[in-house]
């Protein structure tokens, strides 16, 4: 075990962080700015509770591994457009948990139900960029248990 070396992403990542992005953003704006159609299936935006506002940064979780290099030589350094060139350029670089399964991971029941309460679950998309219900995906992920009995 080296402490000093240096994280290397994997070449095959999925998983990527965007920083920089303005805290006024709500993932529906951002969504609509990146483009449904990017081969994104999985946004979040981690929101704070106190400031009321989210943190700046989002992992967004790609369909295939060519859709998240293809999205990060595109956006990388780039302006939002949405937000008037005021802000610093985006940062996009692969994030250390790859994966929605592996990220997901990182939810609890009690967040996810503040979420819930504030319109900030993470956004799923199926492979033709329609929304998921994010409950039922996050219940078929295994962070919620599934209270109905419904087959997800």
């Amino acid at each position: 075990f080296n402490s000093g070396a240096a994280w290397t992403p994997p070449e095959a990542s999925t998983t990527l962080v965007v920083r920089n992005v303005p805290a006024r953003y709500s993932q529906d704006m951002l969504l609509a700015e990146l483009g449904e159609e990017c081969g994104i299936d999985f946004l979040f935006m981690p929101y704070s509770f106190k400031a009321g506002r989210s943190l700046g940064y989002a992992f967004l979780n790609f369909r295939a591994p060519d859709f998240a290099s293809r999205f990060k030589k595109n956006w990388h350094r780039q302006y939002l457009r949405a937000h008037g060139g005021r802000t610093k350029r985006l940062d996009v670089t692969e994030a250390t948990v790859q994966g929605v399964e592996a990220t997901l991971q990182q939810f609890n029941k009690k967040n996810v139900g503040r979420l819930q309460r504030t319109n900030m679950l993470p956004i799923f998309l199926d492979e033709t960029a329609k929304r998921l219900d994010p409950v039922q995906e996050l219940c078929r992920h295994g962070v919620l248990p599934n209270t109905h009995g419904d087959q997800v």
